[in-house]
């Protein structure tokens, strides 16, 4: 919101943050809509590699973007009242995977958005020992993200009354599908947020920093790094691991279950890494720890990751 004041003069009451993921869901809803600069109609299925096949070759690429969003947003308050319902669902599940994100400068405003778990965030689980939050963001200044598929990996081991964590995140970085002259390298800040009781941290593959850029949220600790991915200029892909491994106290239920509360940063699709906040209008250029509910880790993963629409 500082911008607006400093480049424009004016301030604002709020600021709707969505990604192309979100237009596309949103365009599932609506239906194809028609739009200056685009050739075709957009659909769910083509406007995300129609907006990134522009971003890359057409300068005017942002004409292209821009256009979208007034056709789109009429659309969506003209819905006929009986696709409210899967609207909602729609928005709810976008919400969810940090696709939509909100604030208003209004405490009561704001106060309803994080109620509603639309405000992004991180509302670190009461009463349990057991999460983690992995994150990423682009620091490259590029697109490279619509070209990086991502795997996570958590094994368990428990040894007594320790749990021992080892969190794998293997990046494929695959630029066969792009212009040719496009290779260039992933540069991203890594980091996760793991409960403050967590002990014996480790990480490899990354340039792990000595101290936090940031606070964690009370009851959290935040352990981060860098790293730079390079292409091989023959075959255009890239392959990069990076492992994070910690231990915590276990803990059970009447049940004897303990429960690992879990979450993804960066709004994307499943194995797609969001662009992150690369730290502008933030003081140092350190942008802010990744923001979500977290919910319990089950055999098909973490709750609330970001999905392909």
């Amino acid at each position: 919101m500082g911008f607006a004041q400093r480049d424009f003069g004016t301030g604002v009451d709020g600021v709707i943050s969505i990604d192309l993921y979100a237009v596309a869901a949103l365009l599932g809803v609506t239906g194809p809509i028609s739009v200056p600069g685009s050739g075709v109609p957009l659909t769910k299925d083509n406007v995300i590699p129609t907006i990134m096949a522009a971003d890359l070759e057409d300068p005017a690429h942002k004409r292209v973007i821009s256009s979208v969003a007034g056709p789109l947003m009429q659309r969506v308050v003209s819905l006929d009242s009986a696709q409210w319902v899967g609207l909602i669902q729609v928005i709810n599940e976008l919400a969810t995977g940090r696709h939509i994100q909100l604030y208003f400068a209004a405490d009561r405003a704001e106060t309803e958005m994080q109620r509603l778990g639309l405000a992004g965030e991180l509302a670190v689980p009461d009463g349990h020992d057991d999460f983690m939050y992995p994150a990423e963001a682009n620091f490259g200044g590029n697109k490279a993200n619509w070209f990086l598929t991502r795997r996570l990996q958590l094994a368990l081991t428990r040894n007594g009354n320790t749990l021992h964590h080892v969190l794998t995140e293997d990046l494929s970085y695959d630029l066969r599908t792009a212009p040719s002259w496009y290779i260039v390298p992933y540069a991203f800040f890594a980091r996760v947020l793991l409960p403050a009781s967590a002990s014996g941290v480790q990480t490899s593959g990354l340039k792990r920093a000595e101290q936090p850029s940031v606070t964690p949220p009370k009851g959290a600790s935040l352990v981060e790094g860098n790293a730079l991915v390079q292409v091989d200029p023959n075959s255009h892909t890239a392959h990069f691991v990076v492992t994070y491994a910690w231990d915590t106290p276990w803990s059970q239920d009447a049940a004897g279950v303990h429960t690992i509360y879990c979450g993804q940063g960066g709004g994307a699709g499943p194995g797609r890494e969001g662009d992150g906040d690369r730290g502008r209008d933030r003081p140092g250029g350190a942008a802010p720890p990744p923001v979500g509910r977290p919910g319990p880790l089950s055999p098909s993963g973490c709750p609330g990751t970001a999905g392909r629409p």
